[in-house]
């Protein structure tokens, strides 16, 4: 049996896609969403100012794609304890 990997930071709360408010963002999470499904490149690059609701969007699209079974994760960056080598203990 293989070891599991502890991640240093705690589970996102749950923010889903049905409570994002996309405002001037709705081509995004429609991009968001085929992504999810399959539906478009499975790669997104998504930036913007702090506080535009990207980790949301980006929570929300892990959960979505859980519901699917589909293969997700959200990794946030900047929480301190997250380093490169973490992704090299992940298959």
């Amino acid at each position: 049996m293989e070891r599991q990997v502890t991640l240093p930071f705690a589970p996102p709360a749950r923010s889903t896609i049905e409570a994002y408010y996309p405002g001037a963002n709705a081509e995004l999470l429609e991009v968001v969403v085929d992504v999810v499904r399959g539906e478009a490149p499975r790669v997104l690059y998504v930036h913007g100012p702090a506080e535009s609701g990207k980790s949301h969007l980006l929570q929300g699209a892990a959960v979505l794609a859980r519901r699917n079974r589909r293969l997700s994760a959200y990794i946030p960056l900047g929480e301190s304890g997250v380093a490169p080598g973490l992704f090299a203990q992940l298959n």
